[in-house]
């Protein structure tokens, strides 16, 4: 898989040394590699701090160590739990309509939480 990567990156930069005049030395490049921002990036950064938050408000073992089904009792059970709680739903109420759209079968973050949690 890296070697189609690695192709398809050696390609880009062609096209942009033969279009542009610039190479992966350009800070021009740089920009068109990084990509932009966009909703799945905005959703995964969003998880991200969700995770760190965890962690400073202790809630990392509990969540590492439970059941997927025990998730929002024992995060709940916990006294800084309530706070978490607070905070993944202010991010549920936004972003948490994400569900795998291969199979419509499957609930949204926001109709089943553990989903969210479980994504680490």
């Amino acid at each position: 898989m890296m070697y189609a990567v690695d192709g398809v990156y050696a390609l880009f930069e062609s096209l942009c040394k033969e279009w542009l005049n610039i190479d992966d030395t350009s800070t021009d490049f740089l920009r068109l590699m990084r990509g932009f921002d966009n909703k799945s990036f905005q959703v995964d950064k969003s998880l991200w701090k969700l995770s760190k938050r965890a962690v400073e408000l202790g809630l990392d073992k509990i969540i590492l160590d439970s059941n997927p089904d025990d998730y929002i009792s024992n995060i709940t059970a916990n006294p800084n739990g309530s706070k978490f709680m607070a905070e993944l739903q202010e991010f549920l109420e936004v972003d948490g309509w994400a569900a795998d759209l291969c199979d419509l079968k499957k609930p949204a973050w926001i109709e089943n939480p553990q989903i969210a949690i479980n994504v680490h």
